[in-house]
């Protein structure tokens, strides 16, 4: 059974300045033949991506207000098409999102969209800050969450 291990990040990989996650993330990339993820899909990057293993996918944030407010999830139309392929090529994803709750809003709807939930294990990773969240943003938050 191939299963899909993909990370998705905000931010690029390599990050071309200073972000203590971004370089963990870009240093286990370098260093490891045996890496966790066949996937990277991040924010555009034209710095070149060392990886034996991983594949990356560059993807734009579209930030056009007028299409961001008519389509709610617009801004992640490169991850939606990324995502789609991948699920078509595999039997299963495994999809760790770093740092953004909006994302993972985003990748939430778009697996349901797909029909993917029963094939797709949904990790958050928050490094940095605490998220404090109220009940009921908490419970929408942790929806999809392995």
């Amino acid at each position: 059974m191939s299963v899909a291990k993909i990370l998705i990040a905000d931010a690029p990989i390599p990050w071309p300045g200073y972000g203590s996650w971004s370089q963990r993330i870009e240093y286990l990339l370098q260093q490891y033949d045996q890496n966790v993820f066949d996937y990277v899909i991040c924010m555009d990057s034209k710095a070149e991506f060392v990886s034996k293993k991983t594949n990356r996918i560059n993807c734009k944030v579209h930030s056009n207000r007028l299409m961001n407010k008519v389509f709610k999830w617009w801004r992640f139309k490169d991850v939606k098409r990324a995502l789609v392929k991948i699920n078509e090529q595999h039997e299963g994803m495994i999809i760790c999102i770093m740092d953004s709750l909006r994302t993972k809003h985003a990748v939430w709807h778009f697996i349901n969209e797909m029909g993917a939930v029963q094939k797709t294990k949904l990790v958050y990773y928050q490094c940095g800050f605490s998220t404090y969240l109220s009940s009921d943003k908490y419970n929408k938050f942790s929806e999809g969450i392995s």
